[in-house]
């Protein structure tokens, strides 16, 4: 059975004309860390716009901490 993943931390910041925004997900119910969805974009208007892209930034368990490789994909009824 694949296991249930909770949303326990939301951020949003804007930096210039990039918005951004990252949720931390954990296992339920053991509270286990595993990765954050991240969300980037810029708004319409916009000289060379940013097309809406979600990531998954998985955790990892090495000293590195986070790993560098990104899982990128068009967000699902993105318009741009």
């Amino acid at each position: 059975m694949a296991a249930l993943l909770a949303k326990v931390y939301s951020r949003r910041t804007i930096v210039g004309s990039v918005s951004m925004w990252g949720t931390l997900h954990v296992e339920q119910p053991s509270g286990k860390v595993v990765g954050w969805i991240v969300d980037t974009w810029t708004d319409a208007g916009i000289n060379s716009p940013l097309p809406p892209r979600m990531y998954w930034v998985p955790r990892s368990d090495n000293k590195s901490g986070i790993r560098t490789s990104l899982v990128q994909s068009t967000r699902p009824g993105s318009h741009m």
